[in-house]
């Protein structure tokens, strides 16, 4: 099976998908912290590009420090407390909730004092605490409670991270009794109010909302789940007043004639120091009161939020894994880098943030999206990594039996290029074969001839290759070799090639000291090494044979000047154009300047010499003396260049035997007056 995957692209990226939703959907409930610190962020996001509307008729009367300068003592008479409750009736507020828990007996002067407020103004709504065991706390004076309706005030904190993010609508205490949400009593009252009806309906839980009243569903966050988001925003976004101001008369004088507090909902509420109750919310660390006003200011415009639907935010995140393993199997290089910057823009940035200022949905997995791209990025590189990596193994050693372990490592880690169908390229190209081969053939044996080869194209090939040179091919004694025929030529890199050509000089010492017994001659190799342009390419039968060769001008010059050195009596023949590129290392002494038969170009040919701190100093005085004297040969100067080259002659500086009888001859028969020291060669 795991070979068919290997194989099979399509079906390895089905499966590695579903591997990394699975690891995903296991881990979610490990991501809840992350998932709500996101949740947090983008309600920052909200609240900066779409702030939420606020409501006028929400106001919240602070229980302040000017308030106790005026009073002088806390917990307030409860006197206090009905005075505020007339005069804002007097002022034609709506509804007011007394944001305080009122426990403990007063006098009883007082208790029935604010007992009358509550029995003539029925729109004061009281409230309940639960504490962390679900045990309730209510007005335990019964004057209070049977004139003013309760409902509960704590709101629903996430214990991943301490924030509230939603309340719950009501509650069932000991099976049978029922607690509805502070708020929600405040707007049921509210809305009797201000319509002379009873709003006081049953309520109870649907699937996907609260019923609320036969014409208003309030919607759920999650289907089934009893729990509604609040939309929050920030607590300067709504009105304030001292409760000082409305026990004083010319405050409240000035506050009617304004008609600032006509059916508003009142948030009655302690806020000196050490009695304010904070929460953490997605906004800030805020006051219990404030979270009260973002509940009935979510409710009365109707701004909902909900959470994206599991199912589908799921389908999402598999398709968000599918793509981006298919992408990260099939792409490669710029393009992989360019596809994974769509993904995770589109499906982890622009898509949630989207829908989160352009719609009331909030996702449930923010963190799932996010890693389901890392993580499917990184598992399937990691199986693309080892997969090809099995297969560059594999076609590693197959290169290995053809070219150099440096080319092999340039055309699997793709630094080299190679196009099978062709490519211009400038290369160097490498001819060689052993001189009188045929003679050689002749005084061995076939099984000899066979080992002698064997022993010589080994030591051969290795030098080549561990030069980066690429075996074209053998043809008998004959090799052909290019350097840089997969990677970009390097010329900094030509004194790879010389250094190749001077090992080869030993290697030859050495088979020839082993061999001379048998070959009863000194073993000696011409080579030729040209740099041009050429065609890279497979030349190729259909289903039949297939070879990687270069064609071209250049390879067809290169083959031709091989002869050059039998002419010369040269044995590491190169051209002008790969001198230049190695001169400052390598000594090359100037032979001639020659035109091949059927070529119209002329080229200037050198002779390999030595490395320059390792030449001797009488190989430098020749080469310097024969390079003088081809300097008078060009000039017609044939007598002294005669006399130099004879010279030179003696000391079996073999070059100067050819110009010395090309000198000779042209002694008696002087060459044209315009003649420009090209020889045209007439063999090959």
């Amino acid at each position: 099976m795991i070979h068919a995957l290997k194989k099979n692209t399509q079906l390895l990226t089905i499966f590695l998908s579903c591997i990394v939703f699975l690891i995903l959907l296991s881990a979610s409930s490990s991501f809840s912290s992350f998932n709500k610190d996101i949740q947090t962020q983008f309600y920052h996001l909200k609240n900066f590009f779409s702030p939420a509307q606020v409501n006028s008729n929400i106001v919240v009367i602070w229980i302040d420090e000017p308030s106790f300068d005026v009073i002088w003592q806390f917990p307030f008479e409860r006197t206090i407390y009905a005075e505020a409750i007339e005069n804002l009736n007097r002022l034609g507020v709506a509804t007011v909730g007394l944001d305080l828990l009122l426990l403990d007996r007063s006098t009883e002067l007082e208790d029935a004092r604010l007992s009358r407020t509550l029995q003539d103004n029925w729109n004061v709504i009281l409230w309940a605490s639960i504490d962390r065991e679900w045990r309730v706390y209510v007005p335990q004076i019964d004057v209070f409670w049977q004139y003013s309706d309760y409902g509960y005030v704590s709101p629903l904190v996430e214990a991943s991270n301490r924030t509230v993010y939603s309340f719950r609508p009501k509650r069932t205490f000991e099976d049978w009794w029922e607690f509805e949400h502070f708020t929600l009593r405040i707007l049921r009252n509210y809305y009797s109010t201000l319509f002379e009806r009873d709003y006081f309906w049953f309520w109870s839980y649907r699937s996907r909302s609260y019923f609320f009243s036969p014409l208003w569903d309030i919607p759920l966050s999650k289907p089934y789940e009893e729990e509604i988001l609040i939309r929050f925003t920030s607590p300067e976004s709504f009105r304030y007043i001292s409760f000082s101001d409305i026990l004083d008369q010319e405050k409240l004088y000035e506050i009617q004639e304004n008609q600032s507090l006509r059916d508003a909902i009142i948030l009655i509420w302690p806020a000196a120091e050490g009695l304010k109750d904070e929460f953490f919310t997605p906004n800030k660390v805020e006051y219990g009161v404030f979270i009260h006003a973002n509940i009935l200011n979510t409710l009365l415009t109707h701004q909902y939020l909900l959470y994206f639907h599991r199912l589908y935010e799921w389908v999402l995140i598999f398709c968000i894994i599918l793509l981006s393993v298919s992408v990260n199997f099939s792409s490669r290089t710029i393009v992989l880098v360019y596809w994974n910057f769509v993904i995770f823009f589109l499906f982890t940035l622009f898509i949630p943030i989207t829908i989160l200022l352009f719609s009331n949905l909030i996702f449930n997995f923010p963190f799932e999206i996010i890693a389901s791209f890392f993580l499917s990025f990184w598992i399937s590189n990691l199986v693309k990594y080892l997969i090809e990596d099995t297969n560059k193994q594999k076609l590693g050693k197959a290169l290995s039996e053809y070219v150099s372990s440096d080319i092999m490592e340039e055309v699997l880690h793709e630094h080299g290029k190679v196009y099978l169908d062709g490519e211009k390229k400038e290369l160097i190209v490498y001819f060689s074969d052993i001189e009188h081969f045929t003679e050689i053939s002749e005084k061995l044996s076939p099984e000899e001839l066979v080992m002698f080869l064997r022993e010589y194209l080994w030591e051969f090939t290795e030098i080549l290759m561990k030069h980066w040179a690429y075996i074209d091919k053998y043809e008998g004694d004959s090799i052909m070799a290019l350097w840089w025929a997969f990677a970009s030529l390097n010329l900094k890199e030509s004194h790879k090639v010389c250094e190749s050509l001077l090992e080869q000089k030993l290697a030859i010492k050495k088979l020839s000291k082993h061999w001379k017994q048998k070959l009863w001659r000194e073993l000696r190799v011409r080579t030729w090494i040209h740099l041009g342009d050429a065609i890279v390419w497979n030349i190729w039968a259909p289903w039949r044979k297939m070879n990687f060769t270069a064609l071209g001008d250049s390879i067809n010059l290169a083959s031709r000047l091989e002869w050059v050195n039998k002419y010369y009596g040269t044995y590491i023949c190169v051209s002008e154009e790969f001198v230049k590129n190695t001169w400052e290392i390598y000594i090359f002494c100037e032979i001639d300047t020659i035109k091949v038969l059927g070529k119209d170009i002329w080229v200037k040919i050198y002779e390999l010499l030595w490395k320059e701190w390792e030449i001797s100093k009488k190989l430098l005085i020749q080469k310097e003396q024969y390079e003088h004297a081809l300097e008078l040969y060009r000039k017609q100067d044939f007598i002294r260049a005669s006399e130099l080259f004879r010279e030179l002659s003696s000391e079996w500086f073999k070059p100067a035997y050819t110009l010395l009888s090309r000198s000779e001859n042209f002694l008696t028969t002087p060459p044209d007056k315009n003649w420009d020291g090209v020889w045209i060669m007439e063999g090959k």
